[in-house]
């Protein structure tokens, strides 16, 4: 709402506003898509949240009348803005972070569905397998961005053929105690541990990624149920299953598997990697109370 009048009856509420003192118009640019990329983080819904066309010289604001003429089209209510500007401002001054936020809203903008969507009262909303070999690539191209998330915060596993991931006690696989206390001491200094509960979301018949990764942790969250077959797995695990999904499945020259990539593995990555950055940035509390905050 843009002046002082009573607009109760035109769907219009009252909102803060953001302005933005650059000193270019690029800066101005860059700083508006960062704005609009963190936004994302607060809850990664691209059709929800909407960006502005961009940036319009305004010469006489007194000139302009916000409400009747096109200029309005400009002005987008974004309820999460708050907490966007919140991240840009920790982000600010560490290239690392801001590439990583713009990564994020692209991973988003290839394939993407929210957290309401797997929510585990719908069971399976989306199909596991598509056809189109149009997906297959956005989808490949998704994860690998989401990951790169992880490797771009220095969130990832760290192993070699000399130091290996897993070592073997009799017939199974277990983590290697170096591998895992190692990142474990990363994740912890971001508040988090290589033990932290995260739900690994799986619906409908087992696919064929599902059924290639290895080796495989965790437990059911919802044990005997035919289509919701999530798995509460320790984040460690769940880092593991993204970079075996994008080294052998997404990445490089596509493979037989890489077909099956389904909508719920694009989740599953794009959600750590956004649980790792939030608590990389000191944010996630945050993202529980902002509502109050902005108050």
């Amino acid at each position: 709402m843009g002046t002082g009048e009573d607009h109760s009856g035109k769907g219009m509420m009252p909102a803060k506003e953001v302005l933005i003192l650059a000193e270019s118009e690029a800066m101005a640019e860059n700083v508006f898509s960062l704005m609009y990329s963190s936004s994302l983080l607060a809850y990664p819904d691209k059709y929800k949240i909407k960006s502005t066309s961009g940036l319009r010289e305004v010469r006489n604001s007194e000139t302009i009348d916000f409400i009747g003429s096109s200029f309005g089209d400009y002005f987008i209510r974004n309820e999460y803005l708050y907490i966007g500007v919140l991240i840009l401002l920790k982000s600010w001054g560490s290239p690392s972070n801001l590439y990583s936020i713009e990564k994020y809203e692209v991973t988003l903008g290839l394939d993407s569905f929210t957290p309401h969507s797997a929510n585990p009262i719908y069971g399976q909303v989306f199909d596991n397998f598509n056809p189109s070999y149009h997906y297959h690539v956005i989808a490949s191209y998704a994860i690998i961005c989401a990951f790169s998330i992880i490797e771009e915060i220095g969130l990832e596993i760290r192993s070699s053929a000399t130091k290996q991931r897993f070592i073997k006690e009799g017939a199974s696989s277990v983590w290697n105690p170096v591998i895992y206390n190692e990142t474990d001491d990363r994740l912890k200094e971001v508040g988090l541990s290589a033990s932290y509960n995260f739900p690994w979301v799986e619906r409908g018949a087992e696919t064929e990624v599902q059924k290639d990764i290895k080796p495989k942790f965790g437990a059911p969250a919802y044990p005997g149920h035919p289509e919701i077959r999530d798995v509460n797995m320790e984040l460690i695990e769940a880092i593991h299953r993204c970079s075996y999904i994008r080294n052998f499945i997404a990445a490089h020259k596509f493979k037989m598997l890489t077909q099956f990539i389904s909508p719920y593995d694009v989740y599953n990555v794009q959600c750590v990697s956004r649980l790792l950055l939030v608590h990389k940035l000191g944010l996630w509390n945050n993202l529980l109370t902002w509502r109050d905050d902005i108050k």
